[in-house]
Order: C-alpha cells, then sequence, then structure tokens
C-alpha cells in the first residue's frame, strides 16, 4: 500500500466526522488543508480560498454525505457556500481526484462531461454497509 505521508490533502466542507479523518490522516503524515472545517480540535493547516486549496493539494476528501441535489457540498462550519459545479469541476481538471460519499446523478453526469475523477465513495462496494 502507498503511503500518503506528505501528500496535501484538501477537505472541502465536512462536520465532525472529517474532522476525525483529518486527525488520522495527519497522524499518518499527510498535510490537510481545508475549506469549511472548524479550527477547534482539528489540527488542519488552515482554511484557504477555493484556489489556494485547489492549486496546493493533490486530491480532495468532501463529505460522506455528499451533497444536496443542487451540487451543495454539506458545509456547516463555512459562511458561504461551496458547490460541486462547472467552475469547480473546471479547476479540479482531471488529474486531482475528489472523493465524496453521494452525489445526484446528474452532478455525476456533469463530472464525467467535464472530465474530472470523481470518486462517489458511497457506490463502492467495500464502503457499504451490509443488512
Amino acid at each position: 500500500m502507498k503511503s500518503i505521508e506528505g501528500t496535501n490533502i484538501g477537505f472541502l466542507g465536512g462536520d465532525e466526522r472529517e474532522g476525525i479523518l483529518i486527525n488520522f490522516l495527519e497522524q499518518e503524515g499527510a498535510f490537510i488543508y481545508a475549506i469549511g472545517q472548524p479550527s477547534a480540535g482539528i489540527k488542519a493547516k488552515g482554511n484557504l480560498e477555493l484556489n489556494e486549496l485547489i492549486e496546493k493539494c493533490e486530491l480532495f476528501i468532501a463529505p460522506m454525505s455528499g451533497t444536496d441535489n443542487k451540487g451543495n457540498i454539506k458545509a456547516p462550519f463555512t459562511g458561504g457556500e461551496l458547490q460541486l459545479n462547472r467552475e469547480l469541476f473546471n479547476l479540479l481538471g482531471s488529474k486531482k481526484p475528489l472523493l465524496i460519499g453521494m452525489v445526484p446523478d446528474h452532478i455525476e453526469s456533469l463530472a464525467r462531461e467535464m472530465g474530472t475523477n470523481l470518486i462517489v465513495t458511497g457506490k463502492m462496494d467495500e464502503l457499504a454497509i451490509l443488512n
């Protein structure tokens, strides 16, 4: 398995659950940058503007809870909106993966159309909760 030590990872939104993941990834040696994460209890390098975050990071993680039908990322700690849209997909390009739990089909189609490396983790069997 490849080490994540030294990898710049960007977080887009999230809540305390992503905070736990942030702390774990930092313990593994990753450098974490975030938009819409609370500063208390999370050692992330800091909240950046979206353009800075995308320029600096190699991969991105959005909440497992995903987005609403309009593509708004669940980000209760941000003052503004974070949205999966053409502008964001254009900034990401095809080389920087974005992992997210769930997105509406039309958002996933837009990402595919624009060549964005969107990985919808909620559809992966490895993460499914068996009943």
